[in-house]
């Protein structure tokens, strides 16, 4: 027998207000031979509410639908079906399979791995029914001892939490422990950056000790590049003419949240970082290669920027905060930068606005070189 689940109902109103309600089946109707189902509604919003505002609501509609799925299953630990935790995380994984990423789904089953293995060490239950919320809280202070990052921790919490759902509705277990589990407060990253304005930027630059290693670390803070992207990048990509980069061309995938394949305007300082590299490398085709450009560039960059306690995903993040700094639309930083937030702001903004972009790119080089005299005082 399969748990009861409650679903979330959304209407719109003619004052641009929702209302949210639940519902549930009750059977069958023996005269039409449809589902019967019960209705509650819960709440109302306000007229037109803002993205972060609906993102509250349906937060708090999960969390009703989630209690009254608990109320309604109060007697359900009679029906459930016995499944080892080992097995129920191999069917879960197969059921998985095809609907998720690659690697969403190797890091899932990591996650059931470990939980699993860690069970077993400390004598946990040998059903899925068995797991409670102190063993998955156990866990959890666990990996916090073993020093994994707080955000590490709530992801693999999460991926437990989409586990135990999966079983709630395969009558495997009752509740969802991973769910009522205290997540670790995270901080800000944001606020983290090891470098935040434009003479630390030059500063930085000025103690790297070789025009290699300023021409890669300026390249990819003025750029916005992601590391993978300026790995592959070849001088063929490069437009002179126009001042752009084209990366990722040969980039198929589709996806949800990153725009590989773009047009990359540059500022006149990210052109002399590029005018620099070509008459390092002249040997092969790699703009930030090895070797003379005959091999793409590896970790370098990591090793060179560890000595100041940074990484170049720092550069990708100060570009954005810099572009921030000088006043720009978001939709031109996720143009410049290759970020698809969501669907309506890729409907109305194309994919590659050069022209929006030129005077954003034009208040960085300015803002830029205006605080390069601090940095050298």
């Amino acid at each position: 027998m399969h748990v009861l689940k409650v679903h979330i109902q959304r209407n719109t109103n003619g004052d641009g207000s929702l209302t949210f309600g639940l519902r549930w089946p009750l059977g069958i109707n023996p005269l039409t031979g449809k589902p019967k189902w019960h209705r509650l509604r819960i709440f109302k919003t306000e007229p037109n509410p803002t993205v972060r505002r609906l993102a509250m609501w349906e937060a708090e509609a999960a969390d009703r639908a989630y209690e009254r799925e608990r109320e309604l299953n109060s007697v359900a630990r009679e029906y459930l079906i016995p499944c080892r935790r080992e097995i129920a995380a191999t069917a879960y994984l197969m059921a998985k399979d095809g609907h998720l990423a690659n690697s969403t789904l190797a890091r899932q089953e990591t996650t059931l791995a470990r939980f699993n293995g860690y069970l077993d060490l400390n004598g946990g239950p040998y059903n899925v029914s068995g797991v409670g919320i102190h063993h998955v809280a156990s866990y959890r202070d666990y990996l916090m001892e073993v020093g994994l990052a707080a955000s590490s921790v709530n992801c693999q919490l999460q991926d437990l939490s989409a586990f135990f759902r999966w079983c709630i509705g395969e009558s495997y277990a009752a509740v969802n422990p991973a769910r009522a589990a205290n997540r670790v407060e995270t901080s800000p990253t944001r606020a983290l950056l090891p470098i935040k304005s434009a003479p630390e930027f030059w500063a930085l630059l000025d103690r790297l000790v070789e025009d290699r290693q300023r021409a890669t670390v300026g390249l990819l803070a003025c750029s916005g590049l992601r590391m993978g992207e300026a790995r592959a990048l070849t001088w063929d990509a490069w437009d002179c003419f126009n001042d752009t980069l084209i990366v990722g061309k040969d980039h198929t995938r589709p996806e949800r949240t990153k725009r590989h394949a773009r047009v990359v305007p540059l500022c006149p300082t990210s052109t002399e970082f590029l005018k620099t590299m070509q008459g390092l490398n002249t040997a092969g085709p790699f703009v930030l290669g090895s070797k003379g450009g005959e091999r793409p560039i590896s970790s370098q960059p990591g090793k060179w920027l560890a000595g100041f306690g940074m990484a170049p995903k720092h550069l990708r993040r100060w570009f954005r905060t810099a572009l921030e700094t000088v006043d720009a639309r978001s939709y031109i930083i996720d143009d410049i930068m290759g970020h698809r937030t969501t669907r309506v702001r890729s409907a109305y903004t194309p994919a590659e606005n050069l022209a929006a972009s030129r005077p954003v790119l034009e208040r960085f080089e300015a803002w830029l070189h205006d605080n390069r005299s601090i940095a050298t005082e």
